[in-house]
């Protein structure tokens, strides 16, 4: 289960990355959220059939709502810089 945990150090690492690379941050985002998906799907083809959550299925959850956290702000970064050079 090491996969996912350097998958959110990338992505929250990618916010230090400055406003100016915005499209940058969402490419990462974007990529991140697929190796995430792609991972969980072959981490979860690989155990028994079981009826609730195991700990890997947890992981995976908190995964996706941080790596959904940083992709918001990744839009609202590119959506205030798109705002900011219209003015």
């Amino acid at each position: 289960m090491l996969p996912p945990v350097f998958i959110v150090i990338v992505q929250l690492l990618a916010l230090g990355v400055g406003p100016q690379h915005a499209t940058t941050r969402v490419s990462l985002f974007g990529s991140g959220l697929t190796a995430a998906v792609l991972f969980h799907a072959s981490a979860s083809d690989q155990g028994p059939p079981a009826s609730g959550l195991r700990f890997g299925d947890k992981l995976m959850a908190t995964t996706y709502v941080l790596l959904l956290w940083c992709g918001a702000a990744a839009v609202i970064v590119l959506g205030a810089m798109g705002a900011q050079e219209r003015q």
